[in-house]
Parts: C-alpha cells; sequence; structure tokens
C-alpha cells in the first residue's frame, strides 16, 4: 500500500550497501519515475535482484546512467520485471561500467511499455554473463532488428532460453551470427517464439556453432512469418549431421518450429533431422506442427519426407 513517488536521493547516505535485491518488490502503487542518480553513492552494490519487481505503476525512462557507479554489481536478475508503466527506450550503455555481471535473467521480462530499438552494444561491457534467459520475454512493444553483434563479447552464456519470447513488434530478419560466439549455451528453448514481427529466412547455420546445446524446445513456435532453412543446426560445407550432437547425451526439438512460417506461401524447407545422428534420448513432439486452427496451411518443400513422429 505504499504511494507516491520514490524520493530522489533516498540512499545517497548508505555508502556501504551491498545489496538491493527486493527492495521494491511488488510495490504496485509507487509511481512517477524512477529518479536520476538514485543508486550513485552506493558503489559496493553486488545485487539489484529484483529491485522494482512488479512495480507496475512506475513511469517514465529507465534513467540514463542508473548503475554507472555500480561497478561490483553481479545479478541484475528481473530487476526491472514486469515494470509494465515503465516507457521509452533501454538507455543505451546502461550496463556499461557493470562489467563483473553474471546474470541477466528476466531483467526486462514483461515490460510491455519499453519502447524502441534495443540498443547495440546493450551487453558489450559484460563479459562474464552466464544468463539471459526471459531478458526481454514479453517486451512487446520493443521496436526495430536485434542488433547484430548483441552478444558477441558474451562467450560464457549457457542459458537463453526465452531470452526474445513474445517479442511481438521486433521486425526485420535475425542477424546471422546472433549466437556465433556464444559456443557454451545449452538451452535455446523458446529463445525466440512469438516473434509475430520477425520476417525473412532463419539464417543458415544458426546454431551450427553451439555444439554443446541440446535443447531446442519451442524455439521458434508460433514465429509465424519466419522462413524456416534445411541448415539451421549445421553449416554448409562444414559440418556435418553425423557428428552435430555427437557432444550430447540428449536433444529436445518438441514444438522447436511449430507453427512456424505459416503466414508466408511456403514454410521453407524443414531440415532433416530424422536422417542425423541424434543420441538416444530425444523428444520430437510437434517439432514441425501445425495446429488445427490454422486452416490450409503452407507447407515445407519437403513436407512429404516429413515423418508422422515429428509432424
Amino acid at each position: 500500500s505504499l504511494t507516491g513517488s520514490i524520493p530522489a536521493g533516498l540512499f545517497d547516505y548508505n555508502t556501504k550497501v551491498t545489496d538491493f535485491a527486493n527492495t521494491f518488490y511488488k510495490c504496485h502503487k509507487l509511481d512517477g519515475p524512477i529518479p536520476e542518480g538514485l543508486f550513485d553513492n552506493n558503489p559496493e552494490v553486488t545485487s539489484f535482484n529484483s529491485t522494482f519487481y512488479n512495480c507496475q505503476s512506475l513511469t517514465g525512462s529507465i534513467p540514463a546512467g542508473l548503475f554507472d557507479n555500480n561497478t561490483k554489481v553481479t545479478n541484475f536478475n528481473g530487476t526491472f520485471n514486469s515494470c509494465s508503466g515503465l516507457d521509452g527506450p533501454i538507455p543505451a550503455g546502461l550496463f556499461d561500467n557493470n562489467t563483473k555481471v553474471t546474470s541477466f535473467s528476466g531483467t526486462f521480462s514483461n515490460c510491455t511499455g519499453i519502447d524502441g530499438p534495443i540498443p547495440a552494444g546493450l551487453f558489450d561491457n559484460n563479459p562474464s554473463v552466464t544468463n539471459f534467459a526471459s531478458l526481454f520475454a514479453g517486451c512487446s512493444s520493443l521496436t526495430g532488428q536485434i542488433p547484430a553483434g548483441l552478444f558477441d563479447n558474451n562467450t560464457r552464456v549457457t542459458n537463453f532460453n526465452g531470452t526474445f519470447s513474445t517479442c511481438s513488434s521486433l521486425s526485420g530478419q535475425i542477424p546471422a551470427d546472433l549466437f556465433y560466439y556464444n559456443t557454451e549455451v545449452t538451452n535455446f528453448s523458446l529463445v525466440l517464439s512469438e516473434c509475430f514481427g520477425l520476417d525473412g529466412p532463419i539464417p543458415g547455420g544458426f546454431f551450427a556453432n553451439n555444439k554443446k546445446a541440446n535443447n531446442f524446445n519451442s524455439a521458434f513456435r508460433d514465429s509465424k512469418k519466419l522462413q524456416v532453412v534445411s541448415d539451421v543446426f549445421v553449416k554448409e560445407g562444414t559440418s556435418s549431421p553425423a557428428n552435430r550432437f555427437s557432444g550430447v547425451s540428449s536433444v529436445n526439438f518438441g514444438d522447436c518450429f511449430r507453427n512456424t512460417g505459416i503466414f508466408l506461401g511456403s514454410r521453407g524447407t524443414a531440415p532433416d533431422l530424422w536422417t542425423y545422428s541424434l543420441p538416444s534420448s530425444v523428444t520430437i513432439s510437434g517439432c514441425f506442427r501445425v495446429d488445427n486452427e490454422y486452416l490450409n496451411p503452407p507447407a515445407f518443400t519437403n513436407q512429404g519426407d516429413i515423418p508422422g513422429a515429428w509432424l
């Protein structure tokens, strides 16, 4: 039941604070903007986990430089999660000084009012990150293309589960090398699901460099304007289906391409995963399925070759 705005200078004299986790957690009635410089005098902070979680009535843009003086932070999990009243673009360079961060899980999840493009280089100075799960999930007002090179410097990442899930206003083509340098990733489930505005073909060899990845569940599910290509998991001429998944003990393709491309004249060409050398534990149900609600959907160019178990 707290009401009113967060006072400017609220933490100015708390110079030894190390943790702001859950500080305003579910303070639904706090309103007004986040004050500029709110954390300027708190250089010892290591965690902003869920600091403003579900503060639905906060308004205005996230202040540029909000975390500039917090160089010891390791955790931005859920910092602005469900702050649906925040608007405007994400400030460029918001995390430039936070070089020790290891997790951005759900940082902006369900911030439905944040708009404009994702800033290029937003995570360039965060080389220790391992987790980007649900980072922008539900950010339905983000627009423009996903920046090329967005994760190039984040070579330790293991989890991209739902990173762009339901970012329905992102548009244009997916950058070809979006995950090229993220060779430690194991989880791509839901990563680009329900991205209704993304179009063009999925880049060839998109996951070819992610040899440790074994979870592709619903990766492109319901992204209805993306066209599927045959070489999503291999790089033609440089890698082979025979050894593509030799480094994992199980793999999940469930619903991976479910309803993908159904707003196009052709869904593209399905990767012939049924011919790959796969581990003994594999989930395939619904990988290439189209839901019954869609009448006369377009087909893959190799539709007739897909075994029923994959549909």
